[in-house]
């Protein structure tokens, strides 16, 4: 049950790491075909890098997070 109250939190925080990751990118990125998000700010390389960073890193984070999710109900499906 804790593992669920932090990790939907995660998944907003992944989106919003995302959105920022392609705001501030130097391409023209639009998301559902209309909204242009690269629009949002002016393109910086270093601020872009950044993001991609802690989008990457909380990607694993969030893997692991299923995987031992995924263990955790293994076992206690082993134990009943």
């Amino acid at each position: 049950m804790i593992l669920q109250w932090v990790f939907y939190p995660l998944v907003l925080i992944q989106a919003v790491i995302g959105i920022l990751n392609a705001a501030f990118i130097d391409y023209e990125v639009r998301a559902f075909g209309f909204i242009n998000i690269s629009a949002l700010a002016d393109a910086n390389e270093r601020l872009h890098a950044v993001f991609m960073d802690m989008h990457g890193m909380m990607a694993w984070l969030l893997i692991v997070l299923v995987l031992v999710h995924g263990v955790e109900r293994t076992i206690i499906g082993l134990s009943d």
